[in-house]
């Protein structure tokens, strides 16, 4: 091509390079290396390699067949949870998006396209989005590569569906082929991944956001000029000194020594050491340094899941509290709420007959809104809590807004004989009235929890497309129609982590359910386990290879 065009001359050089489908760099920065191997040490990207391609190629294709409209109003009544992002908006209008939101529609697409889109279309898809997150795993084994390396190859055993139902269009006509940059690129994954690690620790998410704040930002505070570098760089080194100057006036104010000893069992994690180092010596002074949030550690002093390396925390203070059972009953609308803590107390006691006497001397009932759930990840580090929420019927809620969760299965204990997902209703705690000296008994120290589970009717391996749980609502009387939905009373110790639930919608949403109604009108959900990677990774079950076309 050099020798046809003058590679200075960029735009025809450009163009006859994209002719022969060539990237056009005439001169490589490794073209003095000796010995060098490119494909070594240029190594896949996550950001602007999966979630990019999945922005602009895969979100696009949902949108071509389930339409705008639609997939807008699933996005829409989808269950809202605190800190998982909801699209009240929907999401086909937004133009441009950063990598965080295209993680967080890439947690619920697979869910949300199901019967609306061609089921094997809904496979193609789920296998990049396996593929996805296999590949941001931190840790690698030579099955978790297997599997990653499966993933796409189902992807290129079905992308033809993608073609038949006539996702990929250009300007004007559809596409009939897959000539992706991106996509190619994915095949390199697994053998960089063998010889340089997983890839997560090399993404560009960490230089994104100090782009952001180390560059744009500052820059708004310069002159503009044409030495703009220069004083960014004096900025950042002043702010720096300040910082550094600041505590150690700090330290010498207080006569603390200049080295931070730290401690492995603090109850609060900071990923920045200063403010922990700060909040020791004077936490009131920590307005003074900016710092990324801490992690509240509740290993230190929460409630520890039985069976599972899980912390549980309620706040000291409940929502309410001195409330009857017939108050708790009428304020949460659940007509069984004393009958299950009836039998709870029998199931504990092994004896009916102490059912009375104890809820004469425990009567108050205090309640919370909202517990914790703190995990610890693969590489065992402490996770920021997630927060499950059951709130009673409102204005705002009518039916009530309530999350879901995972219960501990290894060994199912006599508190839980059966069911595995289950939405929380009620978070309470039985208690003496005021001024008595009654202790309250093992089984009653703990919060507990009134739950209503599901059963489920599907597994991964019983629908090849979705290879998600599948599950319904389980009821008192399951043959009987209008039956009221199953309840039972547990610990709150038997709670492993948050879930989320997506409706099976089916061709077509109800467009008179929303966020705050969904969880409740609907009977059949998916378990969607692309919530987040931890859940991931808990939950992927990998299909056969035989099963895979």
């Amino acid at each position: 091509v050099s020798l046809q065009v003058d590679p200075w001359n960029l735009d025809r050089f450009q163009k006859l390079c994209k002719e022969l489908l060539l990237l056009g760099v005439h001169l490589p920065y490794w073209r003095d290396w000796m010995h060098s191997e490119v494909s070594i040490f240029l190594l896949p990207e996550i950001l602007h390699t999966l979630h990019k391609l999945f922005f602009d190629h895969i979100l696009t294709w949902c949108k071509e067949v389930v339409g705008n409209e639609e997939l807008d109003a699933r996005y829409k009544a989808h269950h809202k949870r605190i800190g998982v992002r909801h699209f009240a908006s929907g999401v086909s209008h937004v133009k441009q998006m950063t990598g965080r939101e295209h993680r967080d529609i890439q947690r619920t697409i697979v869910a949300m396209i199901a019967g609306a889109a061609p089921s094997a279309m809904v496979q193609s898809i789920r296998a990049l989005i396996d593929f996805i997150y296999l590949a941001q795993r931190p840790v690698h084994t030579e099955l978790s590569i297997r599997n990653m390396e499966a993933s796409l190859a189902e992807f290129h055993a079905t992308k033809n569906a993608i073609i038949a139902a006539g996702a990929r269009r250009g300007k004007k006509t559809v596409k009939e082929d897959f000539n992706i940059p991106k996509l190619e690129l994915l095949l390199s994954f697994a053998h960089a991944i063998k010889n340089s690690g997983g890839l997560l620790q090399y993404t560009a998410d960490v230089s994104e956001r100090l782009l952001k704040t180390h560059c744009k930002t500052p820059f708004t505070r310069t002159s503009r000029q044409r030495d703009f570098t220069q004083q960014i760089v004096r900025l950042l080194d002043r702010e720096e000194r300040m910082r550094s100057f600041d505590l150690y006036l700090l330290l010498r104010q207080h006569k603390e020594p200049l080295v931070n000893a730290t401690s492995d069992e603090a109850r609060i994690l900071y990923t920045d050491p200063t403010m922990g180092w700060v909040s020791r010596i004077a936490p009131s002074e920590q307005h003074r340094f900016n710092a990324p949030r801490p992690i509240h550690n509740h290993f230190a002093n929460g409630f520890i899941s039985d069976g599972a390396e899980v912390a549980l925390s309620v706040t000291v203070a409940p929502d309410r509290s001195r409330l009857s059972l017939v108050e708790t009953i009428g304020m949460y609308a659940l007509p069984d709420f004393a009958t299950k803590v009836q039998e709870y107390i029998a199931r504990c006691t092994g004896d009916a007959n102490s059912v009375n006497p104890i809820l004469q001397r425990f009567s108050n009932v205090k309640v919370w809104y909202k517990f914790r759930v703190q995990q610890c990840s693969t590489s065992s580090t402490i996770l920021p809590s997630q927060a499950v929420q059951a709130l009673p019927p409102s204005p705002s809620f009518p039916l009530g807004h309530c999350d879901a969760v995972l219960l501990n299965t290894d060994g199912q204990s006599e508190h839980n004989p059966q069911y595995s997902v289950a939405q929380v209703r009620v978070i309470f705690q039985l208690t003496p009235p005021a001024r008595s000296k009654d202790k309250l008994p093992d089984f009653l120290a703990l919060p507990l929890l009134y739950i209503q589970p599901f059963d489920i009717t599907a597994t991964p391996d019983d629908q090849p497309h979705t290879r998600l749980w599948m599950l319904k609502r389980s009821f008192s009387e399951p043959r009987r129609p209008g039956s009221a939905r199953a309840g039972l009373v547990i610990p709150l110790t038997e709670v492993t982590q948050p879930v989320d639930l997506v409706p099976i919608f089916g061709a077509s949403v109800d467009r008179t359910v929303t966020a705050a109604t969904s969880q409740e009108v609907y009977d059949e959900f998916f378990l969607n386990y692309y919530t987040d990677k931890e859940c991931f990774n808990a939950l992927y079950e990998p299909m056969d290879v035989e099963d895979r076309v």
